[in-house]
């Protein structure tokens, strides 16, 4: 995978707050939790986004790169088979060059983003799909959003700058401005989503003085609560995500990563599974999120003892 080299500026946190925050997920709550991923993957390999759903048959491209994803981070990688190959393929539309949730469906530029990361990670032939997959993304990305996941997908291709050529220009320019004459942008959320997405196609802060600086704003964007959200709406596990991968990708750390792991516990339910929010359902977005959260937190932690 395309990682730029980066320059890191440590922000340690006090010994007692590393402290609090060592209290990781019970082992006998990992695997209730691994437990619940199983019950929505289907009996050919594939996943649906919630058990009812499996039972149904439902299974969606989507869900199966969120079940393989959050099985590894939950401690069980899934290994490639024969199966989820073929289901992988089943979405891909020649055609358009895009991929579809399911097969038959119409292509999307989330569902293709995604698909390119399940195609390596399950050791697919990229040649099959990338010039495709690429092409239906450079033609139909057109605002933000669709550019973040889009980066997400084309990282794991290779050197952006050699994939994307002229649209790679094309696509920052549709990103937030992420400094003004003011300062740095204020909402943690969509300054940690800009932030990687820059990085992503090659865009990388190096200076430390620099790096502090959006750090700061990021670690004031945490909640009492402990998580993070969009403004003026509760906190919630999706922008908790872009933010932590922002603090990952600068090996960083959130303010407080105790008041952190206490939010997403209060996502968890009772079926094992962790909704996006406290006290909504299950489903495999919320145990992926928690899942990936929950590594970098170990890893940071790790790393400052």
């Amino acid at each position: 995978m395309y990682r730029m080299m980066l320059i890191l500026v440590i922000v340690l946190a006090p010994f007692g707050l590393l402290n609090r925050a060592i209290a990781a997920i019970p082992e006998a709550e990992s695997a209730a939790t691994l437990a619940y991923i199983q019950s929505c993957r289907l009996n050919n390999g594939t996943f649906a986004m919630t058990p009812e759903l499996a039972k149904s048959g439902k299974a969606t491209l989507m869900a199966t790169s969120l079940g393989l994803r959050a099985s590894k981070y939950w401690g069980k990688p899934i290994d490639a088979t024969p199966e989820l190959a073929k289901f992988v393929d089943s979405c891909f539309d020649a055609k358009s060059g895009g991929f579809a949730d399911v097969p038959g469906g119409k292509p999307a530029i989330p569902v293709t983003a995604i698909a390119l990361t399940t195609v390596v990670e399950l050791k697919m032939d990229v040649s099959k799909y990338q010039a495709s997959a690429v092409r239906y993304l450079a033609e139909n990305v057109s605002n933000f959003e669709e550019v973040r996941i889009a980066v997400a997908g084309i990282e794991m291709l290779g050197d952006p700058r050699e994939i994307l050529g002229k649209t790679r220009a094309a696509w920052i320019r549709l990103m937030p401005k992420v400094e003004t004459a003011d300062g740095w942008l204020r909402d943690a959320r969509t300054l940690g989503g800009t932030l990687v997405a820059l990085a992503r196609v090659g865009e990388v802060y190096q200076k430390p003085e620099r790096i502090a600086g959006f750090t700061a704003v990021l670690q004031a964007g945490q909640r009492a609560d402990g998580g993070f959200g969009i403004v003026d709406q509760p906190s919630e596990m999706a922008s908790t995500y872009r933010v932590m991968r922002a603090f990952d990708r600068y090996g960083q750390i959130p303010e407080d990563m105790a008041k952190l792991r206490e939010f997403m516990a209060r996502c968890r339910n009772a079926d094992g599974g962790y909704g996006v929010q406290p006290n909504t359902p299950s489903n495999l977005s919320g145990v992926y999120y928690v899942g990936i959260v929950e590594k970098w937190l170990k890893e940071a932690i790790a790393a400052r003892k």
